[in-house]
C-alpha cells in the first residue's frame, strides 16, 4: 500500500512579481511521515526559498507562487494569511538558518518559551512553563528549571541551539524543517545537535526537511536526497542508491568536493552558480559541466525516473541509459 505523503509540493514555481524569470521552477517534491529528507545545493541555489513559500512567509506583494503544496492534504498556496499563522510553528516546526542570534536577548528563555506554547495552545501559565521544562529536558539538557530562568547571553552556543529546536519540539509538529541548522556550529556541538535529530526523528516518528550544503551531514543523516541547483531539483533519490551511484554532473561535482584524507587533491566544480534570476537557454548546468553538448544548450531536459524512486534532469545521463 502506498504512502500519502506529509507534504507533496507539485510544479511549485515561486517569482519575483512582474519579472520574466521563476526562481523556483517546476519544483516536485515529497516527503513522507518519519522520513528525513536532505535538500542539497549550494548557497542561492533556492533551498531558503523553497522552505520560506512552505512556510508561507514569502509576501505576496512581492512574489508570485503557482502550483501546489500540499501539506496533510491541504494546499497552503491557498490559505489565508491567519490560517498560515495557525500552522506555522504548530503543525510545521522551523529551525531558521542563523538559530544563535533567534533568541530575544531581552527576555528569558523561559517567557519566549511560554509566549511559544501559549500562542498556539490554550493552557494555562503554569501548564506552558511545564511544556516547555519538558521541551527542554528531551533535547537532553540539564538543570532545565535554570536555563528557564535565563537569557541567552548566559547560555553556550550548543546550548542556545538545543533551545531553538526544544521550541520547535514542544509546539509536536508533524513536520520540521532544518535550515542550516548546524551551520554556526563547532564539529562537536554540532555531531551532538545530529545525534538529537536522528533520535526525535525516531522517537516521533517526525518528518523532517534538512536544508544543508553539506553532504557528508545527509549522508549521516537522512533517508533520501534532493539536489537543488538554480531553482531547479537535478537529482533525488535514495541517500543510499545517492552515495553508491550519483548520476547528475553537479551531484558527483558536489561529492567529489567532500573532503578525503585519501585524496590529495579535491575537484572543485569549474565556474560559478549562476543566479536564480538569470534568464539561459537550455539546461542551467550547462555553461559548468563536463559533459554538455549541443542539446544541453536549446532545451532544458526534464526531471524524469531513472529506475525505482530515482530520478534525475540531464540528457547525458538519461541518453547514456538508453544506449545501455
Amino acid at each position: 500500500m502506498l504512502k500519502t505523503p506529509i507534504l507533496d509540493i507539485k510544479n511549485l514555481n515561486i517569482e519575483y512579481k512582474n519579472s520574466p524569470k521563476a526562481l523556483i521552477q517546476n519544483l516536485n517534491l515529497a516527503i513522507n511521515e518519519g522520513e528525513i529528507l536532505g535538500l542539497v545545493g549550494e548557497s542561492g541555489s533556492g533551498k531558503s526559498l523553497t522552505s520560506q513559500a512552505i512556510l508561507g512567509l514569502l509576501n505576496k506583494i512581492n512574489f508570485k507562487l503557482s502550483g501546489e503544496i500540499n501539506f496533510c492534504n491541504n494546499n497552503l498556496l491557498n490559505f489565508s494569511n491567519d490560517e498560515l499563522t495557525k500552522i506555522r510553528g504548530r503543525k510545521i516546526g522551523y529551525i531558521p538558518q542563523d538559530p544563535l542570534t533567534s533568541l530575544n536577548p531581552l527576555y528569558t528563555i523561559g517567557f519566549q518559551m511560554a509566549e511559544a506554547i501559549r500562542s498556539h495552545k490554550l493552557v494555562s501559565n503554569q501548564e506552558s512553563k511545564e511544556i516547555a521544562l519538558k521541551a527542554l529536558k528531551e533535547v537532553h539538557l540539564n538543570n532545565v528549571e535554570d536555563i528557564f530562568d535565563k537569557y541567552p547571553h548566559e547560555l553556550s552556543g550548543g546550548m542556545k541551539q538545543r533551545i531553538i529546536i526544544a521550541i520547535a519540539l514542544s509546539l509536536e509538529p508533524k513536520l520540521l524543517i532544518a535550515d542550516e541548522a548546524t551551520t554556526a556550529l563547532d564539529v562537536t556541538i554540532q555531531a551532538q545537535v545530529l545525534k538529537l535529530i536522528t533520535q526525535v526523528n525516531k522517537l516521533k516518528n517526525l518528518s523532517i526537511i534538512f536544508i544543508t550544503h553539506d553532504l557528508s551531514i545527509v549522508q549521516g543523516i537522512c533517508h533520501k536526497v534532493a539536489v537543488i541547483y538554480s531553482g531547479q531539483i537535478v537529482e533525488l533519490a535514495s541517500t543510499g542508491e545517492f552515495f553508491k551511484n550519483p548520476r547528475h554532473p553537479y551531484s558527483i561535482g558536489l561529492i567529489n568536493s567532500i573532503p578525503n584524507p585519501k585524496i590529495k587533491q579535491l575537484t572543485p566544480i569549474k565556474g560559478r552558480p549562476i543566479s536564480l534570476d538569470t534568464i539561459i537557454n537550455g539546461c542551467r548546468f550547462n555553461t559548468r559541466c563536463n559533459l554538455a553538448y549541443e542539446k544541453c544548450f536549446i532545451s532544458d531536459p526534464p526531471l524524469i525516473n531513472i529506475g525505482k524512486d530515482y530520478k534525475v534532469k540531464c540528457y547525458a545521463v538519461t541518453n547514456k541509459i538508453e544506449e545501455d
